[in-house]
């Protein structure tokens, strides 16, 4: 009996076709434009201006108002009130901020550094703010239990990337929560663009009688 040939062997004409049909399937995989896995992630050179999708905003008013206090909003990085109309069609009474005013109505403040509104004190701080990791989303994180420890606000809810808490510097700051909703799916943050996002995300809580833990809950995509 024959042994097994020494050396490379040359490859039959349907052997090569076939890898030639892979390397092509493996080039459309990469290259195209919905892909999830290397879809270029798209940047912005003003101040991280990402209006709230709709489902992400439709989560909070279901799942995260029952849990808080009654009283006003002060919706701190409001950017063009996606998120304002929102909590104001569900009857909170908004204060909206932003550190660029894009409605007459807003006020213009720089939330980590400028002295909160008179008429924030007492006030809900609820917001979709710089993402941890943006450059100025840990010093929003920051900015925003100050406040709270201050006496300043009575609670605080901020939209976070669902791996925002994955690393060491931020373990307590999110420990220190009382809840956490994650929400199931992956949104698409640009109108008209085709597939869904990279990313899923949670509604992170704070409140003053509640040091955390957070009371973890997941829910899926409200329907619009």
């Amino acid at each position: 009996m024959a042994g097994k040939p020494i050396g490379k062997v040359a490859k039959t004409a349907t052997e090569m076709q076939r890898e030639w049909r892979a390397r092509v399937r493996r080039r459309k995989i990469w290259s195209t434009p919905d892909s999830t896995a290397r879809r270029p992630q798209p940047r912005r050179a003003d101040f991280d201006f990402w209006p709230t999708p709709p489902d992400l905003a439709a989560a909070l008013i279901q799942h995260v108002l029952p849990l808080l206090p009654p009283g006003p909003v002060w919706e701190c990085a409001a950017g063009d009130g996606h998120l304002v109309d929102s909590l104001t069609a569900a009857g909170r009474t908004v204060i909206a901020s932003d550190i660029q005013r894009q409605r007459p109505a807003f006020i213009r403040l720089d939330f980590i550094k400028d002295s909160p509104p008179a008429e924030s004190r007492g006030a809900i701080a609820i917001t979709n703010p710089p993402f941890a990791g943006s450059g100025i989303g840990d010093s929003f994180l920051a900015r925003t239990l100050e406040l709270l420890e201050s006496g300043w606000l009575s609670g605080a809810v901020l939209l976070q990337r669902a791996d925002a808490g994955g690393t060491h510097g931020r373990v307590e700051i999110f420990n220190r929560a009382a809840a956490e909703v994650t929400c199931c799916w992956r949104p698409r943050w640009i109108p008209g663009t085709k597939g869904n996002g990279r990313w899923w995300f949670a509604w992170f809580v704070w409140l003053p009688d509640c040091p955390g833990p957070p009371v973890n809950r997941r829910v899926q995509r409200p329907k619009m």
